[in-house]
């Protein structure tokens, strides 16, 4: 039977309700990394995928011993929190009951009571703070205002919605765990902007609350895949992360709800149509990063060949509602495929030029669409710093993102599914020895090119940079005696906590704190562990992430980042 017979059954099995039942019932699990809710979600997803009759596998990692250059995380369980005002006026400020993400992931257990002190992106403390209010979400502040005294922590975002209750997390590992003296909870920006505002006109504020958490040994790090096809032929992945609070459901219920409907159709379809697949096609839920780290690791040591993977991430948003635009995130210019060009011809093929309305009330209903360079910040990493070709799909930027207000009513079925068979579609059509994927990849490499160059058309630098960068493959190098060479000690995603916790020099610390908060930063680590698996001189290196960035990138802030990883034992730094 055809691929075009298979892919019209599923196709015409698609259903946005079904799909909506299945983002809630996701949605109802607390699905924080390292807790048993996570394993619950898991449990689920499994259960509903050995139903589609595809070959399913779950996989067992460890938080303790995570892949390379990640954190490990302890185990946590949470039954309720609140926080309450309780002078100059009584009003509930965020309660887990109401909101899965007013307690702050990871938080320690207690009760307190006490006077709230505004201490801003929290580097000065009075000594005598009580309950710090703070918009600076990171671990080492929540740290410091306990060391100063303070008996809970308040989190507010500044760049949310006005009554969303942001998402922030501790993420402890076990050497933490003396350190966690404090309940920590989220409110929301109007709340805090409340409260900071009596205080500024010398109002006393008091708030009351509580947490009613516990720690535990971690719980297994749950990896669930779905396969079909032949066991002698070469991988396509479709995966998507579980993770993240309960009722939040475009980051990513809506990518793991969509690959869940899509393995249950296509089960049903090939078991109908019985076609000969040119690929194994295999679906992934995965939590963000720890999850599909030592996947690839470990299907890598069975010898698999992944040819490329599509990530589905925040794929099923109301784009009028969250003010997103429907981004195909390309992998880097060194890992530039036929897989990779394929796949965005496919996509803009379903999302812009199909003359049928397929779930939408008109052809010209609008999906903003569009196209950027490699950016970290999804499993398409996991990939990346492997060295395989992988794509990402993702709405951004989202006004809920990471908030209480990222729920069902702000996600488009009809937006995912487009989007979710767009990617089956790419996965099961692909053949690299086909003349139209050579087209392709010929017509694609033209189209991306150009518009790296038109980016950067005014720095002349950075023009010849991008376009070199085309012209001349990754390879090694020979290095001059006198150069700084690089090389990468392994594969993983190095993370800024770790290398932190592994730098002594307090200077060095700020400076890398400084650097973290560039938006290009976590992308270009990622990339200097793919650029140097063979030995890269410094210059060399800051070329090839200057023309990936788009920037002409600082000598210095290179150097910061590579004492960093050196400081990982991600790379070696050689004479």
């Amino acid at each position: 039977m055809s691929l075009t017979s298979l892919l019209n059954e599923v196709k015409a099995a698609l259903n946005p309700s079904d799909l909506v039942k299945e983002a809630v019932n996701i949605s109802a699990y607390h699905r924080i990394q390292g807790t048993k809710y996570l394993v619950e979600a898991s449990n689920y997803i499994r259960d509903k995928v050995e139903d589609s009759g595809l070959n399913v596998e779950v996989f067992n990692f460890s938080y303790t011993q995570p892949h390379n250059w990640l954190t490990s995380l302890i185990g946590w369980e949470i039954e309720d929190g609140e926080v309450r005002v309780v002078e100059p006026f009584k009003k509930v400020l965020s309660s887990f009951r109401r909101e899965g993400t007013a307690v702050v992931a990871h938080s320690p257990p207690g009760e307190f009571e006490g006077t709230v002190t505004y201490v801003g992106d929290g580097t000065r403390v009075p000594d005598d703070v009580d309950v710090a209010l703070t918009y600076n979400r990171s671990f080492e502040t929540y740290l410091n205002l306990v060391d100063k005294g303070a008996k809970a922590v308040l989190i507010f975002r500044r760049d949310a919605p006005k009554n969303a209750v942001p998402y922030v997390g501790l993420f402890p590992s076990p050497e933490d765990l003396s350190k966690l003296k404090a309940p920590a909870l989220s409110i929301s920006r109007g709340d805090a902007e409340r409260l900071i505002n009596a205080l500024d006109n010398g109002v006393k504020v008091k708030v009351k609350g509580f947490v009613k958490s516990s720690f535990t040994e971690p719980y297994p790090l749950r990896v669930v895949t779905a396969s079909v096809g032949e066991d002698n032929v070469n991988e396509v992945h479709l995966i998507a992360h579980y993770c993240h609070p309960r009722h939040t459901v475009n980051d990513n219920v809506s990518g793991a709800s969509t690959l869940l409907i899509l393995s249950e159709v296509l089960g049903r379809a090939v078991k109908n149509l019985k076609p000969r697949l040119r690929n194994v096609m295999r679906f992934i839920w995965v939590p963000e990063h720890y999850g599909s780290l030592p996947l690839i690791k470990a299907l890598a040591e069975r010898q698999v060949k992944v040819i490329g993977a599509i990530n589905l991430d925040m794929i099923g948003e109301k784009q009028s509602l969250t003010k997103s635009t429907l981004y195909f995130i390309r992998s880097p210019i060194a890992l530039l495929s036929s897989f990779e060009a394929h796949t965005y011809a496919i996509f803009y093929e379903v999302l812009l030029r199909y003359s049928d309305t397929w779930f939408f009330s008109s052809s010209k209903e609008g999906i903003k669409f569009s196209i950027r360079s490699y950016e970290a910040g999804s499993d398409h990493d996991s990939y990346i710093v492997y060295g395989i070709p992988a794509v990402s799909l993702i709405n951004w930027p989202d006004k809920f993102y990471h908030t209480s207000l990222d729920t069902i009513d702000k996600f488009s079925p009809k937006l995912a599914l487009r989007v979710g068979y767009a990617a089956l579609k790419a996965s099961l059509t692909f053949n690299q020895r086909s003349e139209y994927v050579k087209a392709a990849f010929l017509n694609y490499r033209k189209l991306i090119n150009g518009l790296d160059v038109i980016k950067v058309l005014r720095v002349k630098d950075l023009r010849e940079l991008r376009s070199k960068a085309y012209e001349s493959p990754l390879r090694s190098e020979d290095v001059e005696v006198s150069e700084v060479r690089i090389k990468a000690t392994d594969k993983g995603i190095p993370s800024f906590r770790k290398i932190l916790r592994s730098v002594s020099d307090e200077n060095l610390k700020h400076s890398l704190i400084k650097l973290s908060n560039k938006a290009w930063t976590s992308t270009a680590a990622n990339l200097i562990i793919l650029y140097t698996q063979n030995p890269l001189s410094m210059s060399k290196l800051r070329n090839y992430l200057s023309a990936e960035l788009g920037i002409v990138l600082d000598i210095d802030e290179l150097k910061l980042i590579l004492e960093g990883l050196h400081a990982i034992k991600a790379v070696e730094l050689g004479g």
